[in-house]
């Protein structure tokens, strides 16, 4: 379909042709945390980039000259690179079979069936699992528990494609030669498993990000939650050659976090931390401050219990008088 190019009033000036090429003015930026209106350049998804866009009655715009804008849900891609939005809508092609996502990421069919013409409104793309060698695409529809095969399907906007296995969260791998990475607590403290080690380049599931204050070396730094409390690692008394030889134990770490730092990115939703390093740096200083407070109270609570003790004698002693 045209696009129309509107003035800042919203007069329409002109039609632009589908597929027409037309310049853009604004600053393009890194957002690795953008979900609607954001691209990825050179062929790599590690970074997102988004252009800057104006807001004119409640709708995004992209400028394209001197108050001239054009509608970005019209924009195909940015520099020759896909424009990723956050939901669309999809018109079935023809009579198309209901899916749901079984557990392991399995494709079923529900039995009913979506009729050629209807018009829904997705937010998620990805493979799934049809037992095949092969994980073909589908559409999540929105507020449902449905899927609806990509193929049986026309966008109106693009979509990135993610692993439903994993979404809502991140995947992250220990950085090669550093099976010796530390987990953490929640307040900063070591408690890796006694004679345990990471195997190489072990993935691992986060569902949160967060800066936390390390009181020893006085800063705060940012880490990853992770989500099982269960974690395949190598157990150094049954492994005397390890990192050759490796014998792998599930084990209990608990409730853990990893420092960012220590992995590297593999696969899912960016993290985007909870709060900032200043954050945690003044949350650690009122929890200083507060353990300083009962130290006294409780300092001042002794003295008092001393004071009234020793009071009591000389009291009976002055009677005695």
């Amino acid at each position: 379909m045209p696009m129309s190019i509107i003035k800042r009033a919203g007069i329409v000036k002109k039609l632009l042709r589908k597929r027409a090429l037309i310049k853009y003015q604004g600053k393009i930026r890194q957002d690795d945390f953008a979900d609607n209106l954001y691209f990825y350049q050179n062929y790599s998804n590690a970074h997102r980039y988004q252009l800057t866009t104006t807001k004119i009655k409640g709708t995004e715009y992209f400028k394209i000259g001197k108050n001239q804008y054009v509608k970005a849900a019209n924009v195909d891609a940015i520099d020759g690179n896909k424009l990723l939005f956050s939901q669309t809508t999809v018109t079935v092609k023809s009579k198309a079979p209901q899916l749901f996502r079984a557990s392991k990421n399995r494709a079923l069919t529900t039995g009913k069936f979506y009729k050629k013409g209807q018009k829904l409104v997705i937010d998620q793309l990805g493979g799934m699992d049809v037992l095949a060698n092969s994980f073909p695409n589908a559409y999540h529809i929105k507020v449902t528990d449905y899927y609806i095969w990509a193929k049986d399907v026309t966008a109106r906007q693009n979509m990135d494609s993610i692993n439903y296995d994993v979404r809502n969260t991140t995947v992250v791998e220990i950085k090669k030669d550093n099976n010796r990475a530390p987990l953490y607590s929640f307040n900063g403290k070591v408690i890796t498993p006694k004679d345990f080690a990471w195997t190489s380049l072990v993935p691992l599931k986060a569902n949160g990000a967060i800066y936390l204050w390390n009181e020893q070396k006085n800063k705060a730094e940012l880490y990853y939650h992770l989500t099982n409390h269960y974690q395949q690692m190598a157990n150094l008394k049954t492994s005397p050659s390890f990192p050759e030889v490796i014998k792998i134990n599930t084990v209990n770490v608990g409730d853990a976090f990893i420092k960012a730092s220590d992995v590297n990115y593999v696969d899912g939703k960016f993290l985007k931390p909870i709060n900032s390093a200043s954050q945690a740096e003044d949350n650690a200083k009122i929890a200083m401050s507060e353990s300083e407070e009962l130290d006294l109270k409780d300092l001042i609570n002794k003295q008092s219990t001393i004071h009234r003790s020793c009071h009591r004698p000389m009291q009976h002693n002055y009677r005695q008088v």
